[in-house]
């Protein structure tokens, strides 16, 4: 069990599941042998890492463009780099 700090916020998720889709859910978290908020907990970190993996990458695939723009431009003005 993490325990949290006094500056931690903890925020509370509800959401509405129809009977399919809850006992779908539960059938899953059983045969993992996590309960339902340890399957959620993994499910939301998995999202957060993809997402943040995600934005890494747009931004080094960003970065590499920007960089070989300039060096374009610098060969273009006959500059050697």
């Amino acid at each position: 069990m993490q325990h949290h700090g006094p500056n931690d916020k903890l925020r509370k998720i509800e959401i509405k599941v129809n009977d399919k889709g809850y006992f779908d859910f539960l059938s899953v978290y059983i045969e993992e042998e996590l309960s339902a908020e340890e399957k959620l907990k993994n499910i939301i970190r998995f999202h957060i890492i993809t997402y943040r993996n995600r934005r890494k990458i747009k931004n080094q695939t960003l970065f590499l463009i920007s960089d070989q723009a300039r060096r374009r431009a610098r060969n273009d003005q006959g500059l050697q780099i």
